[in-house]
This record gives structure tokens, C-alpha cells and sequence, in this order.
């Protein structure tokens, strides 16, 4: 959303004005984690009652509020339907979740690549910033599962224990988080 992204380069601005001159300062770092419905350093501010996701733990059960599927329909020609293949109303109170429910059945790949391909141009932009204020500031993006922090051992839709040694297996829980690697 244009609003998160404005928000979220003030932030990137700020700091960059603030630590720019200091030599031990080497960069930004973004922490992904499923429990928190995307990047840490964009939460936390405004009303955020106009942006959907659940809270059971999937990524990829958040980001289905009107703007981001808007874009996705625009930008890809898929539009989510309901059960019986009619238009989801765009008033309906639980159209989030029928957008949901649609589009990880029907188009989930391409919803998932989609929002990777989103959070990558946000990533390159935010790298961009702070190369431009000093060229050997860096962004650093890490991935915090509930496994390693020793929490809950099963994560929706992977294991993490057997993606450790899998890296293809670990791609997909990045990406379920919006972040593939291979896109930066």
C-alpha cells in the first residue's frame, strides 16, 4: 500500500539522516517472522484495522485488503471470485477471506511470486537509499521462525526442521514471508 511504503521510507530517511556520518552505523535491517504478519519495521504505526491478515501464524494468510488485490488483479489479470464463480463484493465484510481462500486455491503461485516480486522492489529501493547516502551501507534481511526462537514446533504449511537442510524447502518459507532471495 502507497501509505505503508511512504511510512515505511520516512522511517528509512530518518535514519539514514541520523546515522549516515557514523562509521560503526552499517545498515538497515528488516526481520521477517510469521507472527508478525510481514516485515517488523513496518508495524506498529496508524490504524491498521484497514489492513487484513489472521493471526494464526501463515503469511500467507495476510495482505488481502482492497489495494494490494487490486494491484494484483490489475497487474496480473487474476481476479478472485466466490465459490460459485460470480465477483466477490467488493462491500462484503468477509471478502478477505473469500480472496484469501481463492487465491491460494487458484492462484497461489502466482499470488505468492507476485508478492515477492512486491516486497523485492520495496527491498531494492530501501538498498538503494542507503548506497546513495554511503556506499558501504548495507540492508540486511533476516528470517526468525518460531522453531528457532523455540516456540511452536510445527509452522503452517512447513516443518521448519526439515527445511533447514533443504534449500529449496527453505525458499519456500521465505517466500511464504514475501521474500525470495533469487529476486535481489
Amino acid at each position: 500500500h502507497p501509505e505503508v511504503q511512504g511510512r515505511l521510507f520516512e522511517i528509512v530517511d530518518e535514519l539514514i539522516d541520523l546515522y549516515k556520518d557514523c562509521p560503526a552505523w552499517k545498515g538497515i535491517h528488516l526481520y521477517l517472522n510469521r507472527e508478525m504478519g510481514g516485515p517488523i519495521i513496518c508495524c506498529g504505526w496508524g490504524d491498521w484495522s484497514r489492513f487484513y491478515w489472521k493471526k494464526d501464524g501463515d503469511p500467507l494468510n495476510w495482505g488481502y485488503e482492497d489495494y494490494t488485490v487490486g494491484l494484483f488483479e490489475q497487474e496480473t489479470g487474476l481476479k478472485p471470485r466466490q465459490e460459485d464463480g460470480s465477483p466477490i463484493d467488493p462491500k462484503d465484510p468477509e471478502r478477505f477471506e473469500k480472496r484469501c481462500a481463492w487465491l491460494l486455491a487458484n492462484a497461489r503461485q502466482e499470488w505468492i511470486d507476485w508478492r515477492c516480486a512486491k516486497f523485492a522492489d520495496i527491498h531494492k529501493k530501501i538498498r538503494d537509499r542507503l548506497v546513495a547516502a554511503r556506499p558501504d551501507l548495507r540492508l540486511f534481511v533476516s528470517c526468525s521462525e518460531p522453531d528457532m526462537m523455540g516456540g511452536k514446533k510445527t509452522v503452517p504449511g512447513n516443518r521448519i526442521e526439515e527445511s533447514l537442510g533443504n534449500p529449496a524447502a527453505m525458499r519456500d518459507v521465505l517466500k511464504s514471508l514475501g521474500f525470495d532471495p533469487e529476486l535481489l
